[in-house]
């Protein structure tokens, strides 16, 4: 195995803090990013934290490596420990993590969902954290939905913020990224 001492963080935020990072940058790391989550996915393991420290770049194969297994666990295995970073944490893993916060709930620890989605959502935490240079805003729902929070199904995300579902624009722009 290489080492490998240079990552996402310091390619695109440390190094350049004022410039845009180059769209073709976000291209690839989606890319990248999407295979070794697929690979992952066939092995049934969740990685539980991926952000920018810990995509590595691997400058003689011009790849970005998801590194850093530390809270990783197989699907349907989840340790009792948080997971993913703030600002990456999927709704699941919110709702999991303040479980894990008070010891009563040990018993109720059945909160089913972390798994791919969550590993995906934070994907899509970090893709849009390189675009826009800024933490996905909170959402309606993490303020307001008193059913998610308290670990109950609501019936969609867009039941709760509907006006701020995924435009066609949206979706427009994450196939271009996927396609490159």
């Amino acid at each position: 195995m290489e080492l490998l001492t240079c990552n996402l963080y310091h390619i695109t935020l440390k190094a350049c803090p004022e410039e845009p990072i180059p769209l073709y940058v976000i291209q690839n790391c989606c890319r990248d990013l999407g295979q070794a989550l697929d690979c992952l996915r066939t092995l049934g393991i969740i990685h539980g934290d991926i952000k920018p420290t810990n995509i590595m770049w691997n400058p003689v194969k011009e790849v970005f490596i998801l590194g850093d297994f530390g809270l990783s666990f197989y699907e349907g295995k989840q340790p009792l420990q948080p997971i993913q970073s703030a600002g990456y944490q999927a709704p699941e893993v919110m709702r999991w993590n303040s479980k894990l916060k008070d010891p009563a709930n040990l018993e109720d620890m059945a909160v089913k969902g972390c798994g791919l989605a969550s590993d995906m959502w934070s994907l899509g935490c970090l893709l849009y954290f390189l675009y826009k240079r800024q933490h996905l805003p909170a959402l309606p729902w993490q303020q307001s939905c008193n059913n998610c929070m308290q670990g109950k199904t609501c019936h969609s995300l867009c039941d709760v913020f509907e006006p701020q579902c995924p435009t066609n624009k949206t979706s427009i722009l994450i196939q271009d990224l996927l396609a490159r």
